[in-house]
């Protein structure tokens, strides 16, 4: 082993000792238990606030969406998207919350510490950083306002630390309260919440030509198979391949409502429409626009408030599609 790779280990031990020895010296005093540090129910939560240093976010209910669907605020500023490269410049932005987002609400309804260290002297708040933390989190609940310091976990440890600003309490609590505030993790990160199986029609419109209608029925086994309602010179399989891969479409960026590409605005090119029965289930928008000087996909769907930006490569889905689809006569 190097003499480098010695003092990293030596670093870690290090650190996962001094963990382990504020632990004990607070089990002593508060019995190292379990704590609820917020009672509140979710429908009891009015907002979380954080602060990581250089970003504000908050998450809240979205008024007119109801149904425990969310919006998170997010401060503009520079974002780096790739290393070695210069960082962009985004404007404030309002995104729907995606699954973490609802995840991470229903981590604090209610509020729970993995470990309740009581109150410690100003060295050992120093020691575990929560005396210099920019951090800074607010919990609304019922009106009432609670304020909190955070602090990364140490060498050694992975859970960060929570300091009650009401009455100085220190808890240990999962990482989910601190990893999860980012852009790209409270946003949504597909373009669908149903299932590929949880519709029965589909309907693709390509702009300015007649749409294309289909069927989902059950195949052998419990797989869905796209069947066109009028006859298509189409492999039936390179359609259920193409559209496979718009539907399981991962998430580069996300967009804010009414947020426009700093290119300028995409072209949208093509809608997909699902339904089940007499009810929609959801639909997607694709358009093609550049991003960071690449072509790249852009969609939104029922789940967004704006444009989200496929990863690399990704314009190729409709590229594929305008050769499948784009050479039908307008209705």
């Amino acid at each position: 082993m190097t003499r480098k790779g010695t003092a990293l280990q030596g670093l870690l031990a290090g650190g996962a000792l001094t963990v382990a020895y504020l632990l004990s010296q607070s089990s002593a005093s508060v019995g190292m238990t379990e704590a609820v540090i917020i009672e509140a129910r979710a429908s009891d939560l009015q907002s979380l606030k954080y602060f990581d240093g250089s970003r504000h976010y908050e998450v809240k209910p979205d008024p007119e969406a109801g149904d425990g669907e969310l919006v998170v605020n997010v401060s503009g500023g520079e974002r780096l998207y790739a290393p070695n490269t210069a960082p962009d410049k985004v404007p404030d932005r309002e995104l729907r919350g995606g699954r973490l987002a609802k995840d991470l609400w229903g981590a604090f309804s209610p509020l729970r510490s993995l470990r309740s260290l009581g109150k410690l002297p100003p060295e050992r708040l120093k020691q575990i950083g929560l005396t210099n933390t920019p951090k800074r989190l607010v919990v609304k609940a019922r009106g009432i306002e609670r304020k909190f310091r955070l602090a990364s976990p140490p060498p050694g440890a992975v859970e960060p630390y929570l300091l009650s600003e009401d009455d100085g309490t220190v808890y240990m609590v999962q990482r989910v309260i601190m990893n999860s505030f980012s852009e790209r993790a409270l946003g949504v990160d597909q373009p669908h919440d149903f299932a590929l199986n949880a519709f029965d029609k589909m309907v693709i419109t390509p702009v300015g030509k007649k749409p294309v209608h289909f069927r989902s029925v059950r195949g052998e086994g419990t797989e869905m198979q796209l069947r066109p309602e009028e006859a298509l010179s189409i492999n039936p399989t390179t359609i259920e391949q193409w559209h496979a891969g718009l539907f399981g479409l991962s998430v580069e960026d996300i967009l804010g409502r009414n947020e426009l590409p700093a290119a300028g605005p995409p072209q949208t090119q093509m809608r997909l429409e699902y339904w089940l029965g007499r009810d929609r289930q959801g639909w997607m928008d694709l358009a093609l626009g550049l991003f960071r000087g690449e072509q790249r996909l852009y969609f939104r769907s029922e789940r967004s408030f704006g444009w989200m930006v496929g990863p690399r490569g990704s314009h190729s889905l409709l590229l594929e599609g305008q050769k499948l689809f784009g050479g039908r006569d307008p209705a």
